[in-house]
């Protein structure tokens, strides 16, 4: 006879007869003493033992209230179950939240594997991961093999609970992030900003000092040239002593022309010690200022 019509809700499609194959050797996996049902003891142990997991209550999800799960019982059990509606996309995402095997992503998608294909992994088929799925590597296939007979039997994965600890972590985080780059632009900014004054500080001593440097040489040649108006002066002078010298010796000059001649003498000679003044004064400003 047909197993898919000896059961309810009957197979509506191929993918149900490979499901309800696949169920079969699963339940006969568990029900170790083979008196057609599978029992609590026999459920726990195959989760400590095949399952390589420590005893929790998920024998309760797939017993209930039901302490003998039968083949039929098994079979609408996953008929109604969330995993065999999953999508190929859930199916996407299950392989890579709860699988954690991203790579295999395009070989599920080419299949087309929905829920409904899950217990195919689950039983283990075989050639059925290595022919049609392409994953050759055992340790990917045996964790595939468990985490399907977990989905199949149990339900799907729970979410981890939420850890409010690690989003604190996470946005203290942030804030002493975001915090340490704003002290590290406010620091550069006041850096830039002081080095650009100490620049134009630095540029403004550099005119001022060639100012003074300036100021100090034109000093210099004014002293300069009022040494050499001065070594002028006196050989007019000692010229003057001399031509008087001549004339006294042969004429006399009329005393108004020996008065302005003496006048003119005084005031060359003022102006030159206003002048002189002055240069003197101005170099030792310059000296001031430079030292």
């Amino acid at each position: 006879a047909d197993p898919c019509l000896s059961v309810r809700p009957p197979c509506a499609s191929v993918d149900d007869r490979f499901s309800l194959e696949a169920l079969r050797h699963i339940h006969k996996q568990l029900d170790d003493d083979n008196d057609g049902g599978i029992e609590v003891n026999e459920s726990v142990e195959f989760i400590i033992e095949d399952m390589k997991q420590q005893q929790t209550n998920k024998h309760s999800n797939l017993h209930r209230e039901d302490q003998h799960i039968t083949m039929e019982e098994l079979w609408k059990g996953w008929k109604s179950s969330v995993v065999h509606n999953w999508t190929t996309d859930d199916a996407v995402q299950w392989l890579k939240d709860s699988v954690e095997l991203p790579q295999y992503e395009t070989n599920f998608r080419d299949f087309r594997v929905t829920g409904n294909t899950l217990p195919r992994l689950a039983a283990n088929e075989p050639s059925f991961m290595s022919m049609h799925l392409k994953i050759l590597d055992q340790r990917h296939k045996q964790k595939l093999n468990l985490k399907a007979l977990d989905a199949v039997l149990f339900g799907p994965p729970l979410r981890p609970p939420h850890n409010w600890l690690k989003d604190f972590v996470l946005m203290v985080s942030i804030v002493i992030g975001v915090g340490g780059c704003w002290f590290a632009y406010v620091q550069n900014k006041s850096s830039k900003n002081l080095e650009q004054k100490m620049r134009s500080e630095i540029s403004g001593a550099k005119k001022e000092a060639h100012r003074l440097r300036e100021l100090r040489q034109g000093a210099e040649c004014e002293l300069s040239r009022l040494k050499y108006a001065e070594e002028e002066l006196v050989q007019v002078r000692m010229a003057l002593k001399r031509a008087e010298k001549e004339l006294q010796s042969e004429w006399s000059l009329p005393e108004a022309l020996q008065m302005w001649l003496q006048l003119t003498h005084e005031v060359e000679v003022q102006y030159y010690n206003i002048k002189k003044q002055s240069a003197e004064q101005q170099l030792t400003v310059a000296k001031d200022e430079t030292s």
